[in-house]
């Protein structure tokens, strides 16, 4: 007999306390939705409860699915672990005394490690295992598992990049008890509003609607607290969606038209250099790789990280193998951080700006085809949310947002450089 002991979240509690077969999160951005749904995973893995209400299950399967397979390993599967490795484990057992003592009839716990401790993590199958129990993890672009074996559980993650019956209504139809589903409520026209919270959570009543925000989150950093809340001055529909957890509009996308691409697609393209933007303590230092295939590029994330000193970058870039003889091109704000880098053997240049070189930087961009890695998450993320201000009138300017732009600031840099370069004679890249 044993107990689990934990700091659970108040998304958590919400979340243990339904009995509907189908629960749908809507939420803000740091909200603790995927890190809550990890603690009830983690529970039923260890206890076969799931939630207050559920059965106790001997065993059975619990199927985590993202649109892709590549983000499963960078953002939920990483949340699952961390709480599999911060959940203890107590023996509860009678006291049975010894040759001084006798019984006291009271119950002895004895803390036995981690819940990761327990378990049998099966790497290549992508799946977490104690007793009769599974936690899987997939891609809905493995349309196989997505079409194979039945489960007892589902949950789908960032729900709104699946397509409604190819993909969700496949997986729901193979789940026998109980399916969740989280997102970011960016647009009210989506099936997951439509045809989920006005017809399942609403007409129908067989679907629990929980909807959460920052103020849910109590482990949540000052600095991200301070990052979202200025959203509100920044823009008011950002600020209903990823604040307060509401539906927002869906409004101008400044990159609309991106394509995905596998890793593997990399083994056939040239690596032509990096982009960089520098960052610190509120913005993320960004290195992007961009490569060239059938004459157009495509641009594969390999850092996206705050905190990072000019030395962490280098020493990040000698880990990553980044090439010392192909040309980063990094923001020419910051010539200082430029140089230390270079004397460190890098090949590094500042970015050629000039007047409107934003707005020319995204044109010079969205003249070639954007294609983006699978495992690219910020990035990709970046692409989805970086949109055009809009003026007090509620009409669209031609100026971006000064937000979600890191990853795409540092390939801007490579691609005006390149351009600028092609256009002097010195290279013939693109």
């Amino acid at each position: 007999m044993f107990r689990l002991e934990a700091s659970y979240s108040p998304l958590f509690e919400r979340l243990a306390a339904t009995d509907k077969p189908m629960v749908l999160l809507r939420g803000g951005s740091s909200s603790t939705k995927t890190y809550s749904m990890s603690q009830l995973m983690a529970e039923w893995l260890m206890t076969g409860t799931c939630g207050d209400h559920g059965d106790y299950d001997i065993e059975g399967v619990f199927s985590v699915v993202r649109k892709y397979n590549a983000t499963l390993k960078k953002s939920v599967m990483r949340d699952f672990e961390t709480v599999l490795k911060k959940m203890e484990v107590w023996t509860i057992s009678p006291d049975e005394g010894d040759d001084n003592h006798y019984p006291t009839g009271e119950f002895v716990e004895e803390k036995m490690g981690s819940a990761w401790d327990f378990i049998e993590y099966e790497k290549s199958q992508q799946s977490m295992r104690y007793g009769g129990r599974v936690v899987e993890f997939f891609g809905a672009d493995d349309e196989q598992k997505v079409r194979g074996a039945r489960r007892d559980y589902l949950y789908c993650n960032e729900a709104n990049e699946l397509k409604f019956k190819s993909e969700y209504h496949q997986l729901n139809l193979r789940t026998r008890k109980r399916v969740f589903m989280d997102f970011n409520p960016d647009d009210e026209e989506s099936w997951l509003n439509k045809e989920i919270e006005q017809k399942r959570c609403g007409k129908d009543g067989d679907c629990a609607l929980i909807v959460s925000t920052y103020h849910d989150n109590p482990f949540l950093e000052d600095r991200v607290i301070n990052e979202i809340e200025r959203l509100e001055e920044i823009d008011p529909n950002l600020w209903k969606i990823y604040g307060l957890g509401e539906y927002g509009r869906k409004m101008g996308v400044v990159f609309p038209k991106w394509v995905q691409l596998d890793e593997e697609d990399l083994k056939d393209a040239e690596l032509l250099g990096y982009g960089l933007d520098f960052g610190y303590t509120n913005d993320p230092t960004s290195l992007i790789a961009v490569y060239r295939l059938n004459n157009e590029f495509i641009y594969h994330e390999l850092i996206y990280e705050t905190g990072l000193t000019n030395q962490d970058i280098a020493d990040r870039m000698h880990y990553l193998k980044v090439d010392r003889n192909l040309p980063i091109i990094a923001d020419s704000a910051e010539p200082k951080s430029i140089e230390e880098i270079s004397r460190e053997g890098w090949f590094i240049l500042p970015t050629l700006k000039g007047a409107d070189s934003i707005s020319n930087g995204i044109n010079l961009v969205k003249q070639g085809k954007i294609s983006v890695t699978s495992s690219s998450i910020n990035l990709k993320a970046e692409l989805k949310k970086y949109i055009w201000l809009v003026d007090k009138y509620g009409e669209q300017t031609n100026r971006p947002i000064d937000r979600f732009n890191h990853a795409i600031d540092a390939l801007r840099y490579f691609v005006m450089w390149n351009y600028h370069e092609q256009k002097e004679g010195n290279i013939a890249f693109l």
